[in-house]
């Protein structure tokens, strides 16, 4: 292990800090490399430690009294640093002018909206201004049926919700109408097709008798019998004459 001990009386190095090559730093010993790394570690994580526990006051004592030692490259690795620290944490919110904050805001859908408005309460604040709500709104013909008040916010957003709540509704009420609908009308057709079936399965067929048309109108016996009756009239007709031809004869004989 390297030791070295070093005594300051009034200004003067002694001389085993002379000896040992460090009279010119108070810190670290000049001759030796690998210590003098090891020994500097040790003394960052000294202060490191001890800037983690000061106050706000003490760290701001202690950076007043190091910025005057800074060089021209010193200051400009600082001023780029916590300007890169910056920029990677920085709300556009906060930096952007309002106007322009709500035009990027208007390119989200309501779901995007919905979600933004969960990052924190600035966006939230955002996200609920009827400036971005009423559009939306408006594109739909919704429109708030009262009068919102000076300072009152969300009015539109709570009026897009409810409108969309309402549509989920009536399309689910309307897609169970429209399956009990179907449902019934299968059921009417597997009724009927059951109602054939039966009806098919107990009606037997009426055996013809065998001196009998099956056909129960027939047409050719009408025909067959006006034939008849028209032959029997005319048979009848002839038969009378006759027996008036031969009265009268007989009366003349």
């Amino acid at each position: 292990k390297y030791t070295t001990t070093m005594t300051m009386a009034g200004g003067r190095v002694s001389s085993s800090a002379s000896a040992s090559g460090c009279e010119k730093s108070a810190w670290t010993p000049l001759n030796n490399a690998a210590a003098n790394q090891q020994l500097f570690g040790e003394r960052m994580a000294l202060l490191r430690s001890w800037f983690t526990n000061w106050s706000d006051g003490q760290r701001e004592l202690c950076l007043s009294t190091l910025v005057p030692l800074f060089n021209d490259r010193q200051v400009h690795h600082v001023y780029s640093r916590v300007a890169r620290e910056r920029v990677e944490h920085a709300d556009f919110t906060r930096l952007l002018p309002r106007c322009i904050s709500l035009y990027i805001f208007s390119f989200l859908d309501p779901r995007s909206l919905c979600r933004s408005a969960v990052v924190c309460w600035y966006w939230k604040m955002l996200c609920d201004l009827d400036d971005l709500w009423a559009p939306k709104c408006i594109r739909f013909s919704w429109l708030l049926p009262y009068q919102p008040a000076e300072f009152e916010q969300g009015a539109w957003k709570r009026l897009y919700v409810m409108k969309v709540e309402s549509l989920r509704l009536a399309a689910a009420a309307r897609r169970v109408a429209e399956e009990e609908e179907a449902i019934a009308r299968a059921t009417a057709e597997r009724r009927k097709e059951l109602a054939r079936k039966r009806k098919a399965v107990t009606t037997v067929p009426a055996q013809a008798h065998i001196w009998r048309d099956p056909d129960p109108k027939p047409g050719d016996l009408e025909k067959f019998s006006k034939k008849i009756r028209t032959s029997a009239k005319e048979t009848d007709d002839s038969f009378l004459a006759g027996l008036v031809t031969g009265a009268t004869l007989v009366r003349l004989a």
